[in-house]
């Protein structure tokens, strides 16, 4: 089946719930495609080609039970008990970088991208908030893997677009992960454990080398709290509020703290990152 991990299994639970048996599922194998590191449509073409031409070749092969294994043996177990809705904040207007930094090429995705896939690979939905630079949505390839929301207020600065993103969020969501698009270093495994902490605190942020940084991940029962902030108010006002319902998440993940404003930081960015395998 074609479709990332979590959405086959969301496809995948919603017909059990139409009565389907989940022994019906035993040959369904997923995410289709051989692991090449695909990001782009052209890419994930070939490596679902690539898949085919393995199978039509050697069917009799054990190479399958050897790359990957059935969904219905892995993939059950892998959403979050807890409903983590996730989002990126790229409304600003970019000036001291020149450039918007939502389309920057960071391990040959963009800044957008990047973070879209890996939220997208942990979480329940993603969700994107624009503002001076609208036509992002239209070029970056994972579009159509995010909801895209427009800040008419932008200029008024960051807080106004967490406010927006916050009241697209679905209802549904039991906690909230955001992350400035500045931040597109942040390993997927920072996600991963930050979720899995999920209902431990109020608030759980990541640490590295005792310094925090993004994302920050927050219960839905805080939203309101950032929604009644005023118009000159601070996002970590309330972080600050809720300090004694924290809980901080160690992790082995410097990205969390690269937060890229301007060429420099960018230069710095591209000589720190590891190679692309």
């Amino acid at each position: 089946m074609i479709g990332s991990k979590r959405k086959v299994i969301s496809v995948i639970k919603e017909l059990e719930k139409e009565g389907i048996p989940r022994s019906a599922f035993e040959r369904i194998f997923a995410p289709m495609g051989l692991d090449i590191g695909a990001i782009s449509p052209e890419e994930i073409a070939v490596a679902v080609v690539a898949e085919m031409i393995a199978v039509r070749r050697n069917p009799e092969s054990q190479w399958r039970s050897i790359n990957q294994v059935r969904l219905c043996e892995r993939g059950f177990e892998s959403p979050p008990e807890v409903n983590v809705a996730s989002l990126i904040l790229a409304g600003g207007a970019s000036r001291r970088m020149g450039a918007a930094k939502a389309l920057l090429d960071y391990r040959g995705e963009t800044f957008l991208d990047r973070l879209i896939r890996i939220f997208g690979e942990t979480c329940t939905s993603v969700t994107v908030v624009l503002g001076h630079d609208r036509s992002i949505e239209h070029r970056v390839i994972r579009a159509a893997q995010a909801k895209f929301v427009a800040n008419p207020d932008y200029e008024k600065g960051q807080l106004t677009s967490l406010q927006c993103g916050l009241r697209a969020i679905p209802a549904e969501a039991d906690a909230v992960i955001f992350t400035p698009v500045d931040y597109p270093a942040v390993d997927p495994a920072t996600l991963r454990k930050m979720i899995a902490a999920a209902g431990t605190g109020r608030f759980v942020i990541p640490r590295w080398d005792g310094r925090h940084g993004h994302p920050v991940l927050f219960a839905a029962a805080a939203i309101p709290e950032f929604l009644n902030l005023p118009e000159d108010g601070e996002a970590r006002s309330v972080v600050r509020r809720n300090i004694a319902h924290t809980v901080y998440v160690d992790v082995e993940d410097p990205g969390i703290l690269r937060d890229v404003d301007d060429p420099k930081d960018y230069a710095e960015l591209l000589e720190a990152a590891p190679p692309v395998r």
